[in-house]
């Protein structure tokens, strides 16, 4: 079966292209134009959908523009999002790209174009461009194998590009003969033309040379439709994870996640983002990596993503699930989030939630992750922290969290702590840091606390500067990575003649101007 798209092909070099996909919403697609458009955050934040409607519309009513709307699965009110109304006076164009000729029809398009997939010829001429002409012309039956494996690919230039680059420098005609079982094997038993895509971009992740690497790439669609993954951030996760356990330096296991990076590019399995910081994942090829990662059991997935407050309700009772993320700002305080009791991994984002609610993390006993990042409204924990005593990894990065209950002492196997832009974090007790004698990792970097004065809790390391905290870092036997804030003088000077801290520092931000005379940083210790 051919798979087929249907668009109106316009091209513009000034045009705006805004990547809908399956799970969109009137609010992503709003957030999208906005990133396109440059709406500054303050005309934009905790408005409704009304509202940034109305900005949408205000911009664009006065302009000639061509708007590109690509991957649209279903029916898009464009009134909604706030798009001009097609009335034939004014100058602009509106381009959609679909899997499906139904929603050309449904969004009353003027012209459809149907782009077919490569035909036999052009599809052989983009594959041998993958593998190699040397490779394919290297032995007949290796021709005979490529020209079959081509036939496979269906003529999707994706499948032919990922499948051509995983045979790259594969001379041995059975590896061939292997690469065309593998691909011939019970395709018509997968339901649908995306899961054929999926079987067949499957060789791919098949052909990757490690396990580590394996599951390195299904890790990935963790993260929704289109995101950019921060690469830094993916590299904590996979170590997180314990993906990259087999190096004892920190630094050297982020090395090594590199190294998977750009493996995973160069078989086209993930792609450049709009920054060198991130990378994405292709949509097809999340979708294969979630119905590899997810089609063993019916009603037990490794990975179950919900970016939408609907999604989170509905999934709740059904699934059983080893790691779960919730993405969006429909998650809030008033949602029905109920627990994954076998979950090992949740990760929360993105949301309104003030307060993890407390029942839930009670359940999640078995939790040994917990990522709260880039939640701005999230205020406080619940001491119920304190009953996740497998927990090895807590990100708190970019929360409003103003302390650290006390019960996260009882989390005696943490090993990673990251409270980078916790500007509202005033209290950190004691008994916390002092127990977590395996900690690896501690940031507290980017924080803007001219004044620690303020800080009145008593058993807070926090109260009188810093000094206290680095010689309690100091003191554990495991640290070796810190990230840190340091805004008086006594605190440069404890770092600063501590061979140990320099050693294990990797970033350092100076909050105000302190009179030290000098700092010496080891090149054969720290470690970028």
């Amino acid at each position: 079966m051919t798979l087929t798209t249907y668009s109106i092909h316009i091209f513009d070099p000034k045009s705006n292209n805004v990547v809908v996909s399956k799970t969109f919403t009137i609010g992503k697609v709003q957030d999208k134009i906005c990133q396109e458009l440059n709406i500054p955050d303050d005309k934009w934040k905790d408005k409704d959908e009304e509202e940034k409607a109305v900005q949408i519309l205000r911009i664009l009513g006065t302009k000639k523009f061509v708007l590109m709307l690509d991957d649209v699965w279903l029916w898009l009110d464009l009134v909604r999002v706030g798009v001009p109304d097609l009335d034939g006076e004014r100058m602009f164009k509106i381009v959609i790209t679909t899997r499906y000729e139904h929603v050309c029809d449904s969004m009353r398009s003027d012209r459809k174009i149907n782009v077919s997939c490569l035909e036999k010829k052009e599809a052989m001429e983009l594959f041998m461009q993958q593998v190699g002409p040397e490779i394919i012309d290297s032995h007949p039956s290796i021709r005979e194998s490529a020209e079959t494996v081509v036939k496979e690919c269906d003529g999707l230039p994706l499948a032919l590009i990922t499948v051509g680059r995983a045979m790259a420098g594969k001379k041995d005609p059975r590896d061939w003969d292997m690469a065309v079982k593998k691909l011939c094997r019970d395709p018509s038993k997968i339901m649908g033309v995306e899961d054929h895509v999926s079987h067949v971009l499957k060789f791919s992740y098949d052909s990757l040379p490690s396990d580590t690497i394996r599951s390195c790439f299904s890790y990935c669609c963790i993260f929704p439709e289109d995101f950019e993954i921060d690469i830094e951030d993916l590299l904590d996760l996979w170590i997180a994870e314990g993906f990259l356990e087999e190096y004892d330096a920190l630094h050297e296991a982020r090395e090594q996640g590199r190294d998977i990076i750009r493996d995973l590019k160069a078989a086209s399995l993930l792609e450049g983002g709009r920054s060198l910081k991130c990378v994405k994942m292709h949509d097809v090829i999340r979708d294969m990596a979630l119905w590899i990662s997810n089609g063993l059991e019916k009603n037990k997935k490794r990975y179950l993503v919900l970016d939408h407050k609907d999604l989170a309700e509905e999934c709740a009772e059904k699934m059983v699930a080893e790691r779960v993320p919730l993405w969006g700002e429909t998650i809030k305080n008033d949602t029905s989030i109920r627990p994954w009791k076998n979950t090992l991994t949740f990760m929360m984002r993105n949301t309104r939630v003030e307060m993890l609610p407390s029942g839930l993390v009670q359940c999640m006993l078995k939790l040994k992750v917990l990522d709260l990042s880039w939640n701005d409204n999230l205020v406080e924990l619940p001491s119920s922290i304190g009953e996740l005593v497998q927990l090895e990894f807590l990100n708190l990065s970019r929360t409003s969290v103003k302390k650290l209950p006390i019960e996260l002492k009882n989390s005696t196997k943490m090993k990673h702590l990251l409270l980078d832009n916790t500007d509202r974090l005033k209290v950190i007790p004691r008994q916390v840091i002092s127990n977590f004698s395996l900690l690896r990792t501690f940031r507290l970097y980017d924080v803007l606390r001219y004044d620690s004065s303020d800080v009145d809790a008593k058993d807070s390391i926090l109260s009188g500067g810093m000094v206290e905290l680095l010689e309690l870092l100091e003191g554990l036997q495991h640290i070796s990575s810190i990230s840190l804030t340091l805004s008086d003088k006594k605190s440069m000077e404890k770092l600063n003649n501590s061979p140990k801290l320099l050693s294990c520092l990797r970033r350092l931000y100076v909050a105000v101007l302190i009179s030290v005379v000098s700092m010496f940083f080891s090149r054969e210790n720290a470690a970028s």
